[in-house]
């Protein structure tokens, strides 16, 4: 079992993600599942979403050693899968919290980036590391993460992979809250949500959605779907596996 969900009488919905073993890396069966789990909740009665993962940490982005052994257009077909993995909680019609602990790399971090707002474990661990594979962020992060750290700060982040600590996340607003307890922490939340009147809590999302101010999904993945055919992103996946530094070549 990959994932987990149970609904409480309140309506709201506890989404897991459930490969500890493999930090909960996004393999096909894992994204499958969670875009099932969300298409399976009962919409009209539904509050909120709490989006978490079991193990060590929130999740460690795309399964690498599952892409070491694709061809270029299945890559493309792999990172179409965690994109529409995010782009489905996003449109979810109720607000989505992500609990947070541990990690949240990668595919990961764009999981939890298309949550509405998210809370974190102190120590927990954020980043886009994907420049050092010879791709970039391709399920979210260029459009989402600079609507809320900054352009700037977002542009850092991607453009080198450094790591961002959940103090840090915080004072920029990639987190909304530091607890020891995430879950808790969001449950606390979405109980609070499910008490308001359920139709405005939804014409609001719709509203603040309609208005934020994103990039255009489209020109990102322009620009992101190629890489995957490159020798460099083919080189990088093959060091991970031979556990060395990647060589690249800048093809």
């Amino acid at each position: 079992m990959v994932m987990r969900y149970q609904v409480a009488e309140n309506g709201v919905a506890r989404v897991q993600l459930c490969r500890p073993e493999a930090r909960n890396a996004l393999n096909r069966e894992l994204l499958e599942a969670l875009v099932r789990t969300l298409n399976e909740l009962d919409l009209p009665s539904l509050r909120a979403v709490i989006l978490h993962g079991e193990g060590r940490g929130f999740s460690a982005g795309a399964d690498l050693k599952e892409r070491g052994g694709l061809g270029a257009a299945q890559r493309s077909e792999h990172t179409a899968l965690v994109r529409g993995a995010a782009d489905s909680l996003a449109s979810l019609p109720v607000p989505v919290v992500a609990a947070v602990h541990g990690f949240a790399v990668a595919g990961g971090a764009e999981l939890a980036l298309a949550c509405d707002f998210r809370v974190c474990a102190p120590g927990t661990v954020w980043s886009f590391p994907e420049v050092q594979l010879g791709i970039f962020p391709g399920a979210g992060a260029p459009e989402r993460l600079p609507a809320l750290i900054g352009p700037g700060l977002a542009r850092q982040m991607l453009f080198t992979g450094r790591p961002m600590l959940a103090d840090e996340a915080f004072s920029c607003g990639l987190v909304q809250a530091i607890a020891e307890d995430p879950l808790a922490t969001a449950t606390a939340w979405t109980d609070s949500i499910a008490r308001a009147a359920p139709l405005a809590v939804r014409a609001l999302k719709r509203a603040l959605d309609e208005t934020a101010c994103m990039g255009d999904a489209a020109i990102v993945w322009r620009h992101r779907q190629p890489l995957d055919a490159t020798s460099d992103y083919s080189e990088a996946l093959a060091a991970f596996a031979e556990r060395r530094e990647p060589r690249f070549e800048g093809r």
